[in-house]
């Protein structure tokens, strides 16, 4: 994409572009921090013939040829929209049945790991007596409650020694800051998990490839645990939280930006699961669902976001800026 100069206000600039696209030659318009409108043409192909013709409407820009080729650019947005949502609907099938059966491009060995994992230490936990719950609570965000007397006139709990969410942190125990998503609070809990880890965790590694999928784990389980923790530690008070669904949130969101601002990638979302997804995360904060940590999907869901829109917005910074 190559800029092939400026126009001076944006009715022309717009003129302009309806019509090159009348005559089939892509091009965007944005304004320049001068005020000025830059005029950009996506392929080299075109580039002189689009230069001759920004030349000829700097010279007469109310031609009616300019003016009357609005209606032949809509026509060609209306052809293109048409066709696109063909390939879209035409694609959809295939990429959801691909990454639901778990067929893609490559093998996903982590995705299938972290599943593993998760249904191992459940089983672990609820069937180890003794052992189990000294392995969950190895594995929690903060394994010290606060102490907890009741008061023997009023019937009232105190707490005698408030606990912070980040004691055993403090104590050199970094691992809780992650291991807490491994753990789950049921059956339901985890089946639901596991589900969406297999649909965004696999396609993410398929697409992106293992040791991504690990730092992308890492991440967003760092970030999601950590605060949540803070919204005990200042808001709430001291709470247990377990689950993959900070995580989830977190490929979810990555996913969703690759799907919308880099489908070359080719890590796809379909609108079902947008609307299933954002809903659910609604539903929960609003207070429908009870012991739910909502702060770690959310910074999951941001953190997510984050990281897949982020190369998107850096090239079209730097596009702006040279």
């Amino acid at each position: 994409m190559r800029m092939i100069g400026t126009v001076s206000s944006e009715q022309h600039a717009q003129r302009f572009s309806d019509y090159l696209l009348s005559i089939r030659v892509d091009a965007h318009i944005e304004e320049s921090t001068t005020g000025q409108w830059q005029v950009w043409v996506e392929h080299d192909d075109n580039l002189d013939v689009a230069k001759v013709e920004l030349a000829q409407f700097q010279a007469q820009p109310d031609d009616s040829k300019y003016i009357s080729a609005r209606s032949d650019a809509q026509k060609v947005r209306k052809e293109r929209d048409k066709a696109a949502e063909r390939r879209r609907k035409n694609f959809t099938d295939v990429r959801t049945s691909a990454a639901w059966s778990g067929l893609g491009r490559r093998p996903t060995p982590v995705a299938m790991a972290l599943i593993a994992i998760c249904i191992a230490l459940a089983f672990l936990i609820a069937l180890g007596g003794p052992s189990g719950a000294a392995l969950k609570m190895t594995l929690l965000f903060d394994a010290t409650p606060p102490t907890i007397t009741v008061d023997p006139i009023t019937g009232n709990e105190i707490e005698d020694e408030p606990a912070s969410m980040f004691d055993d942190i403090g104590h050199g125990q970094i691992w809780r800051i992650i291991t807490p998503v491994l753990l789950h609070g049921g059956i339901i809990h985890l089946v639901f998990n596991m589900m969406w880890l297999w649909r965004f965790g696999a396609v993410i590694e398929s697409a992106k490839g293992s040791w991504f999928l690990i730092m992308l784990v890492l991440v967003i389980a760092a970030i999601s645990c950590t605060a949540q923790a803070a919204w005990y530690e200042y808001v709430t008070g001291w709470r247990l939280f377990v689950g993959f669904s900070g995580v989830n949130a977190g490929l979810f969101g990555y996913a969703w930006m690759k799907h919308r601002l880099q489908p070359h990638e080719q890590i796809f979302v379909t609108d079902q699961e947008i609307g299933l997804m954002i809903g659910w995360i609604v539903i929960c904060s609003l207070g429908f669902v009870d012991h739910v940590a909502n702060v770690a999907h959310w910074g999951g869901l941001i953190t997510g976001i984050a990281i897949g829109g982020a190369p998107w917005l850096i090239r079209r910074y730097r596009r702006r800026v040279l």
